[in-house]
């Protein structure tokens, strides 16, 4: 059976890969086919010959002669018989070995018609009987699903050069087989994914135009568009869409449907991606982190918290949800469960700056203000341009009256970042305190100047 080749262009969290045998005995790739034809009319043993290089045969039986279609769309294969009854279809089955329409019939009088293929005709496998002179002379020329057969061989291989001249030759014969396209197209980005971009984009282009229901080919146009452009979110969103469209499954899909949405500040398009992905796979705790930071942009903390928990239960050193599950405790004055949050974070990541910060401000909402000026220091020896620390710093000081360092603390903050509003006003509120009014009116009006509201 030619092979419909499913390797994903990136590796995480792929199941879509097709595990179809190549070399089974299928009467899609036979030059020549034996056909047992049952049904009202009776039985009847016939001749089928593939006109070289072609998916048309020739049938042939006690005087009678018809001639018969092949074609592939994605895993389906349909064939159409052409007599002069008029033309009339069957399904070759999964296994490759019968073709049937269930209880339909290619003769419109009769009803139950079906048929099997002697193996010793099929040039694929099984036994076969000594070839005709007319099986010999075709055998002189490659069809295109031979020359499809021996490119996933190769590519198997990781013979990419062969398989690629394979499936060109392939496409020599046959350019309307999406399959086809889909195999260069891979074989083209395994071989050299940066020099044959823009021709394996283009190969899973023609097979989705072909095939529109070929959920990989979208798929991997998605990811390929998103890896050289990811500008082109319109183009990248649509790629992902058809995909799920057409295979709801597809977990990648989904995750670049939400990575995509929420890039764009449409937190509740992603959310409903997300959903998709946690309902396909629950335990990824990726998916449920995702979905917190969307209710958290969204300002619905408590949900933020909820998901970011479920996170944590599938994967505890899940150090980014506990970082997450802090920051939303925080802006919910929930301090205590903040700094359980931010002990955990800054074990799993000591020499992270923000975590260090944000325990702080659970410290300083808790009132322990040495212990969050400790925190804020441990922020400076990593990081000493870490602007928000100083002035978090400041904060603490202050509220412990220790005015003279946090006006320092306060004048390092501005230092490093001039336009901070909320600095300049905290240094006149405490220059105020001390008594240094005009100073202190100087910083009000800078704050103001900065667009501080209060």
């Amino acid at each position: 059976m030619a092979l419909f080749l499913a390797i994903a262009l990136t590796p995480i969290l792929d199941g879509q890969e097709d595990h179809s045998d190549p070399s089974h005995p299928s009467i899609i790739d036979a030059s020549a086919w034996n056909v047992r034809e049952s049904g009202c009319q009776g039985t009847y043993i016939e001749t089928w010959i593939r006109r070289p290089g072609t998916d048309t045969f020739d049938m042939s039986w006690n005087g009678g002669k018809d001639v018969a279609d092949m074609a592939v769309s994605g895993s389906k294969v349909t064939v159409y018989r052409r007599g002069n009854k008029g033309t009339y279809k069957g399904t070759i089955s999964p296994d490759g070995l019968s073709i049937s329409e269930g209880t339909a019939s290619w003769y419109l009088s009769c009803e139950g018609w079906s048929a099997t293929v002697d193996e010793s005709r099929n040039e694929l496998g099984g036994q076969k009987s000594k070839p005709s002179q007319q099986d010999e002379a075709i055998e002189e020329q490659k069809s295109a699903s031979e020359w499809n057969n021996e490119g996933v061989a190769h590519f198997k291989n990781k013979e990419y050069d062969q398989a690629i001249k394979c499936f060109k030759e392939a496409l020599r014969l046959n350019p309307k087989s999406s399959r086809y396209w889909y195999n260069l197209g891979i074989s083209l980005s395994n071989k050299d994914y940066n020099s044959n971009y823009d021709e394996s984009l283009k190969c899973f282009e023609n097979c989705a135009d072909l095939d529109p229901k070929n959920a990989k080919a979208w798929y991997n146009i998605g990811t390929m568009i998103n890896d050289r452009h990811p500008d082109r979110e319109y183009s990248i969103l649509e790629a992902y869409k058809n995909c799920v469209a057409v295979d709801p499954s597809y977990v990648n899909a989904w995750i670049g449907i939400a990575k995509i949405d929420k890039g764009a500040g449409d937190y509740e398009e992603a959310l409903k991606a997300l959903r998709n992905v946690t309902k396909l796979q629950p335990n990824n705790a990726w998916a449920w982190r995702e979905r917190g930071t969307c209710y958290e942009s969204m300002g619905d903390f408590w949900n933020a918290i909820s998901n970011y928990n479920k996170a944590i239960n599938i994967n505890i050193n899940d150090a980014e949800s506990w970082y997450s599950k802090g920051y939303s405790l925080i802006e919910l004055k929930q301090f205590d469960a903040a700094l359980e949050a931010y002990d955990n974070y800054t074990k799993m990541r000591p020499d992270n700056p923000s975590g260090w910060n944000n325990k702080g401000n659970a410290l300083l909402g808790l009132g322990k203000y040495d212990e969050a000026i400790k925190c804020y220091d441990k922020v400076a020896s990593l990081d000493p341009k870490f602007a928000l620390a100083w002035y978090n710093k400041g904060v603490a000081l202050g509220n412990q009256g220790n005015y003279g360092d946090a006006i320092n603390a306060y004048e390092v903050a501005i230092r490093l970042d001039p336009n901070d509003s909320n600095a300049w006003y905290n240094k006149g509120n405490v220059l105020k305190a001390l008594g240094r009014t005009v100073e202190a009116d100087a910083a009000f009006a800078k704050a103001k100047e900065l667009g501080y509201r209060g």
